[in-house]
C-alpha cells in the first residue's frame, strides 16, 4: 500500500524559525508506516495560507490522487489541509471519489452522517478561528498605530526602523541618492 501526507504552514516565520513541518513530517510519516504503508509520498505548502485552494503542494497532491498514486492520505488536523470549510469538502469529496481514505493524528474522521456532521463542524470553526486571529492582529496594529508606533515591518528605501526603540530614522547613503 502507498500513502501520501500533506503537511503545511502558514507563514514564512513558520517556515523559518518554527518546528511544525518537521513535526507534522515525522508525525504523519509515522502514523502512514503503523497503517501499513510501504511507501509514502509527501506534500507540502511551506508558507502558504489554508484559506487558499489553489497551493503548488495541495495541487501536486490533488493530481497524485487523480491519478490514483496513493490510497491514504494522512494529514495531522483538517485544518492543515484547508481553512475554509468548502474547500476542506470539495478536497475530501475529491479523495473520496478516488478511493481514497482520509486519516488524521488530531481529529478521528468517521464516514458516517455524526462524522461527517463533526468534520463540517471543525472545519467551521477552523475557518472561524483564522477569521477572528485576522480580526485581533488588525485590532492590534490599529492601536499600535495610534499610539505612535508602527503597525508593520517598516523598510522603506531611505530609512529604518528600530523595533527595540520604535524610532525611525533615516539612512543617510540612501537620503542623499
Amino acid at each position: 500500500m502507498r500513502a501520501a501526507i500533506y503537511i503545511r504552514v502558514s507563514t514564512d516565520d513558520q517556515v523559518k524559525y518554527g518546528y511544525s513541518i518537521a513535526e507534522q513530517r515525522e508525525a504523519c510519516c509515522s502514523r502512514a508506516k503503523e497503517m501499513g504503508a510501504k511507501e509514502v509520498l509527501i506534500f507540502s505548502d511551506e508558507g502558504v495560507s489554508g484559506v487558499i485552494l489553489e497551493r503548488p503542494g495541495l495541487n501536486e497532491l490533488r493530481e497524485a490522487a487523480r491519478e490514483s498514486r496513493f490510497q491514504i492520505l494522512v494529514v495531522r488536523d483538517p485544518d492543515r489541509l484547508s481553512r475554509k470549510l468548502a474547500h476542506q469538502l470539495l478536497i475530501t469529496e475529491e479523495l473520496e471519489r478516488h478511493n481514497i481514505k482520509l486519516e488524521f493524528l488530531d481529529f478521528d474522521w468517521k464516514d458516517n452522517p455524526e462524522g461527517r456532521l463533526f468534520y463540517s463542524i471543525r472545519g467551521a470553526i477552523a475557518e472561524y478561528e483564522r477569521e477572528k486571529i485576522r480580526d485581533r492582529m488588525r485590532r492590534g496594529k490599529d492601536q499600535k498605530a495610534k499610539q505612535g508606533g508602527i503597525p508593520i515591518n517598516f523598510d522603506v528605501f531611505g530609512y529604518q526602523y528600530n523595533p527595540e526603540t520604535g524610532i525611525v530614522s533615516y539612512r543617510e547613503q540612501e537620503k542623499k541618492q
